[in-house]
């Protein structure tokens, strides 16, 4: 297939205005501040975007030396008042705005959700151009919002095993698409592949095999994965 477009948000937001000039980006270089660093969900956001922004298997190169329109930093700002939220509910606020202005971008939201999404538009809005020159647009001003509260998939593992490494997987496919509900239909009267710890019998019995089974720590692994990206996990 051929690659997106330039400013191929995905879902498109609410309001957008993009220009056609463009600013370089210095590769692995990006100074990133919050008002909320502390914060887990933040920092390790900060942490896992940075091979997404610069993919380490792609070619890319300094801006020219005589540039002088280069970004100089992010910032991740959340508005006063509000904590580091643990866990995505289903009434959370998840708007936020993206802003590019004098070579210093903002993303503003009033949870740590909508910093996530405004994170998430920002890695889609940086690209690299025919010459491998990381760049981005020079004035951005998005404002979004998810249209549905409830935005998920849902994997029958009952009836076909998954690894816990490929349905971690697809909760980093989620956190792209900004979805934010995983319904995992974990058992069924095809297979009961979760470990109970109250009901052993359940899964020795019940599973297609001993080695396609959850354990409890699989089981939190997973939720913990899917709470780092702003994802619910409801188990049936």
């Amino acid at each position: 297939g051929q690659r997106s477009p330039p400013n191929a948000i995905w879902p498109h937001p609410q309001q957008i205005s993009v220009s056609p000039d463009l600013l370089y980006v210095r590769p692995h270089d990006i100074m990133i501040y919050s008002n909320i660093i502390t914060c887990d969900i933040i920092a390790k956001a900060i942490e896992r975007y940075e091979p997404i922004f610069f993919p380490p298997a792609l070619t890319m190169h300094e801006p020219p030396t005589t540039a002088e329109n280069i970004l100089q930093s992010l910032t991740l700002n959340i508005h006063d008042g509000n904590q580091c939220e643990q866990y995505i509910q289903q009434t959370s606020n998840e708007t936020y705005t993206l802003t590019i202005f004098r070579e210093m971008a903002i993303v503003e939201a009033s949870s740590v959700w909508g910093l996530l999404r405004g994170l998430e538009t920002f890695s889609q809005l940086i690209y690299i151009d025919e010459q491998n020159y990381v760049v981005i647009n020079s004035s951005v001003n998005i404002i979004d919002s998810p249209r549905f509260n409830h935005r998920g998939i849902m994997l029958d593992t009952a009836r076909h095993f998954l690894p816990v490494p490929i349905i971690k997987k697809n909760l980093d496919i989620m956190s792209y698409n900004k979805l934010n509900v995983f319904h995992w239909h974990l058992v069924d009267d095809q297979s009961f592949p979760f470990e109970s710890t109250s009901f052993p019998e359940l899964s020795r019995k019940g599973a297609f095999s001993p080695d396609h089974v959850y354990t409890p720590a699989d089981v939190a692994d997973v939720i913990e994965h899917a709470r780092l990206r702003g994802i619910r996990v409801i188990p049936e």
